[in-house]
């Protein structure tokens, strides 16, 4: 204290450590000609981001999110009609746990 006691007993402190990343579920995409909307959940609030491109290349990639959500949504604009890209979402929660998805893959419409 503001005296110099001691506490005979001594004070305890215990510390919780979140190590549990957010799991991806529900991961859906919905497409228009020039457009793709990629929605999932995660079981914890956390961020998101999508890394994406046409055919195999994931040379893309969203700006991240600075929201704690458990229900994610983005909307890739700009993609030629009729065409193959690859997504993968990401993200991260408070604690800084981060987590990736699998690579899926949604054709634009003609």
């Amino acid at each position: 204290d503001q005296y110099g006691n001691m506490d005979p007993v001594g004070a305890t402190k215990v510390w919780t450590v979140d190590t549990v990343a957010p799991v991806v579920s529900n991961l859906a995409t919905t497409v228009s000609t020039n457009s793709i909307t990629v929605t999932w959940t995660t079981q914890k609030a956390a961020t998101d981001q999508a890394n994406y491109g046409a055919g195999g290349a994931l040379n893309q990639i969203t700006t991240a999110s600075t929201v704690y959500t458990t229900s994610h949504s983005i909307q890739l604009t700009g993609l030629t009609a009729n065409t193959s890209y690859s997504i993968r979402v990401m993200g991260k929660d408070a604690a800084g746990n981060s987590y990736v998805s699998s690579v899926i893959t949604a054709r634009t419409n003609r």
